[in-house]
């Protein structure tokens, strides 16, 4: 078997990529994925779900210790990041009243020995497996999720607590592996993908060739007001049967969420560097205009036009 993965990630709208609590993690060694979404109104939710998923593609993170080493991992980081001198006050605060980071967690694992798939999902962001030849027919799609039928989405999903406890229980499935497609996909994507259905399957096949191309995609259905506007990610995972009875990665394209956050930064640094070199340069420039043997009326030319080529001007 033949397997291409695909994983774009996007924040929301108004958003930078750092405020982004989407997560999903990949390891082909262990033909293992994972994908969750942290909830924004709960305590470092960008941290949890990014645990989550890490564990998840080592173990699987819904056996009690496993998730009970995530819990412990992020106390730790939590406990570091409260304890420096310039956190705010209210942040100490939280954290003095144990609130919890909430995520869901949709897992996927193949068995390469068996030839077999194995799934697990709490809260509302779904697998979905797509056989081939079946894109236009959903009640042959495998769907999971801990939602319950009919599916109706809403803002108290399942979730996971960084602090014991939870909401809901994960449901898990199984299949054998065959030519099609998983998806795995936050909230907003999935609710999408239930009321568009093979159309949806067809834009995606088109449009999400890349992270620019997905990032584009996302933000004009989101204005287009068919796409709510959340943080979405999504990891396809294709498999296409070459006669072989193993399992082979073919093209892997996964975008990283903290290059993007790298992305960002740099081109806001440059950015910034650009405007405060200008607006030194323009300085300069005015300084020489003024000192210039020239009429008023003439120096006010000269200073509108430089503006007007935007050569210099912020």
């Amino acid at each position: 078997m033949i397997v291409n993965v695909r994983g774009y990630i996007t924040s929301k709208d108004a958003e930078a990529y750092k405020d982004c609590a989407d997560h999903y993690a990949c390891n082909l060694q262990l033909h293992r994925f994972a994908i969750a979404d942290g909830v924004s109104k709960s305590f470092f939710p960008k941290l949890w779900s990014k645990i989550l998923v890490d564990k998840a593609v080592e173990q699987t993170c819904d056996e009690d210790g496993a998730l009970e080493d995530c819990r412990k991992e992020w106390l730790s980081q939590v406990t570091r990041r409260v304890s420096r001198p310039e956190v705010k006050w209210f942040t100490a605060n939280a954290f003095l009243r144990q609130e919890p980071a909430l995520s869901t967690l949709v897992t996927l694992a193949f068995d390469e020995e068996n030839m077999c798939w194995t799934a697990s999902a709490i809260g509302d962001s779904f697998l979905f497996f797509v056989p081939r030849g079946r894109e236009d027919d959903m009640e042959h799609w495998t769907k999971l999720s801990s939602k319950p039928e009919p599916v109706v989405f809403d803002n108290f999903p399942d979730y996971l607590s960084s602090r014991g406890g939870g909401k809901g229980e994960a449901r898990h499935t199984a299949g054998l592996i065959e030519p099609g497609t998983f998806y795995l996909m936050t909230d907003a994507l999935s609710e999408w993908v239930f009321e568009n259905r093979g159309d949806a399957l067809r834009l995606i096949q088109t449009d999400w060739t890349g992270q620019n191309g997905f990032r584009d995609s996302v933000n004009r259905l989101r204005h287009s007001g068919v796409l709510h506007d959340d943080d979405s990610s999504v990891l396809i995972i294709n498999v296409e049967d070459d006669g072989i009875g193993d399992i082979c990665y073919g093209k892997v394209d996964v975008s990283s969420l903290e290059d993007l956050v790298g992305m960002e930064e740099t081109l806001q640094h440059c950015k910034d560097t650009v405007a405060l070199r200008k607006a030194e340069l323009w300085k300069d420039i005015e300084e020489i205009i003024d000192n210039a043997n020239l009429s008023e009326y003439a120096k006010r030319e000269i200073k509108d036009q430089l503006s007007k080529d935007d050569a210099l001007a912020n």
